[in-house]
């Protein structure tokens, strides 16, 4: 009797111990989110409802923080003067240029092997289709709940015609994904060390100089 008792002493810290861990899963603290209707994966679960009583201020800044906006408080230029904004764009820069230089690297990789098999282009296009499936759903997942995961100025654009993202959200996004996009494209021939006719063979779209001129194309 007096063992089975020690053995029950004994197990009880370690049951206590598994409970304050469960329960300290709870207060992990939740990602910064801000209201954004044009983010991707579900923007009615990152909206505003005019109920709330902080929607006029918020939404004087970010009229995208709402389901629906005018043209004119879409085009107000008070946006501009928004700090947390900019950081979002930051993001937005900073995630279209590591999509695009890690997207670059294995793409480069790949067209190597277009004619190592009897498939040719079409191995390192299935390839490449699914790298890009898997990266671009990994970028959208991490930046989404915070920028909204566009990283795609072309994205970005059609969220501004469907009158869900705000002129300044939309002109900072597309100005930082340009940049990040052509940092990418110097960073990856400086990681290489080859020079730019050395990229041409990747899957993608490019002009054989041989058969048509840049002047034609």
């Amino acid at each position: 009797m007096a063992v089975a008792k020690d053995l029950e002493l004994a197990e009880q810290p370690l049951q206590t111990e598994v409970r304050q861990r469960k329960k300290s899963d709870d207060h992990v603290p939740p990602v910064a989110s801000r209201p954004f209707a044009g983010r991707i994966g579900g923007n009615q679960e990152f909206i505003l409802s005019p109920s709330d009583s902080s929607f006029d201020k918020v939404t004087s800044k970010a009229p995208d923080a709402a389901a629906t906006f005018s043209w004119k408080q879409s085009f107000s230029p008070r946006g501009f003067a928004d700090v947390e904004l900019w950081k979002e764009a930051t993001i937005e820069g900073v995630g279209t240029c590591l999509l695009n230089y890690l997207a670059g690297l294995y793409a480069i990789g790949l067209g190597q092997i277009a004619t190592a098999t009897s498939l040719g282009p079409v191995a390192p296009a299935a390839f490449a289709a699914v790298a890009n499936f898997l990266l671009i759903s990994l970028f959208i997942f991490a930046g989404g709940p915070v920028s909204g995961g566009h990283f795609n100025p072309l994205i970005t654009l059609s969220t501004f015609t469907a009158r869900l993202s705000a002129f300044p959200r939309t002109l900072l996004y597309i100005v930082f994904q340009c940049v990040g996009a052509v940092v990418a494209g110097f960073l990856l021939r400086a990681s290489l060390g080859k020079p730019r006719a050395a990229f041409r063979g990747s899957p993608g779209c490019y002009i054989d100089t041989a058969l048509v001129t840049p002047g034609e194309a």
